[in-house]
């Protein structure tokens, strides 16, 4: 399948998109999604989700299930950012929690509005896979 064809399946909201070769190998990568899917509710309703991120909407189970997600199944970086108050610390503290090899560094907050921005570099290099966070969307970013 052509690059612009998956892109237009995005972009009408498919999620998840298969290849296969054989009977079996489908089977096994839809049993792996549903297992995947199965810890991701887990968590969702785990404790921490339900003590420290209240929120009932459509929108805001969608973004929890994508960091959950991202935290646990991911190596990708992760940047939240969004108006104050929208919940980018909460976020950042469950995807620590949740991430074995995130949770065994010190978690770094930044209040970008302190920087000039005439100070920020970007070393492409170095972001060749960036997860980015708004409030009401995912965007998946990949630097090539």
């Amino acid at each position: 399948m052509k690059k612009e064809h998956l892109l237009e399946l995005i972009n009408v909201g498919v999620e998840c998109i298969i290849y296969w070769s054989t009977p079996d190998q489908v089977t096994n990568i839809i049993d792996k999604q549903l297992n995947r899917w199965k810890i991701i509710d887990q968590v969702l309703d785990g404790e921490y989700v339900k003590n420290k991120l209240i929120g009932t909407s459509k929108t805001w189970i969608k973004l929890l299930k994508n960091v959950i997600e991202a935290a646990l199944f991911s190596d990708s970086t992760i940047l939240f950012f969004g108006e104050s108050g929208t919940g980018k610390e909460m976020l950042a503290r469950l995807v620590h929690t949740l991430d074995k090899e995130r949770s065994l560094h010190n978690i770094i907050l930044l209040d970008c509005t302190t920087i000039m921005p005439e100070l920020w570099e970007v070393n492409s290099s170095a972001m060749r896979k960036v997860l980015l966070l708004v409030p009401y969307q995912i965007v998946r970013v990949l630097l090539l």
